[in-house]
């Protein structure tokens, strides 16, 4: 089953129409799911509830996806829309594979918290995609910390 879907043959266009639609379902779901996030103490001493800046996000990002849709379906930006996909087993192993260190980012947020969870996934996901510099890395294991300081300090919600 998993080598006949390996072998099929898609397009650029269709390939990217399915995924952004993949994305817009994926961003519905989460914007409910952040709907019922508790709002004990409105954002840096406004009346803005917590789950305004998740929603806001990911409906940017159905946005951007939406936009993507009607890109292929009525043109052809890019000029490579009709080529076929360039998808074998190996890109089908790591999409595997940053897809399982984001569901164990689920499981391992609260027991071990943000700062160490977020340095597991970024680093993950660069050994994953095979980074090579270690500049991208060090960056990297500071971003979670970061945003954590951020988060923490600068507009005192808690991660």
């Amino acid at each position: 089953m998993l080598h006949a879907l390996m072998d099929l043959e898609m397009t650029n266009r269709w390939a990217n129409i399915g995924f952004s639609t993949i994305i817009i379902f994926a961003c519905g779901v989460f914007s409910y799911i952040a709907m019922g996030f508790d709002n004990p103490s409105a954002l840096a001493g406004s009346q803005v509830p917590t789950q305004v800046f998740p929603i806001a996000m990911l409906a940017f990002t159905a946005i951007c996806s939406a936009i993507n849709i009607v890109n292929y379906l009525t043109g052809n930006p890019e000029g490579d829309a009709d080529e076929l996909l360039d998808f074998d087993g190996t890109v089908a192993l790591r999409v595997g594979l940053i897809i399982a260190l984001m569901i164990l980012t689920y499981f391992v947020w609260e027991p071990i918290g943000f700062i160490p969870t977020s340095i597991i996934l970024c680093l993950g996901i660069a050994v994953v995609m095979q980074v090579r510099s270690p500049l991208v890395y060090i960056g990297l294991a500071i971003y979670g910390p970061l945003v954590w300081a951020v988060f923490n300090y600068g507009i005192g919600i808690s991660l």
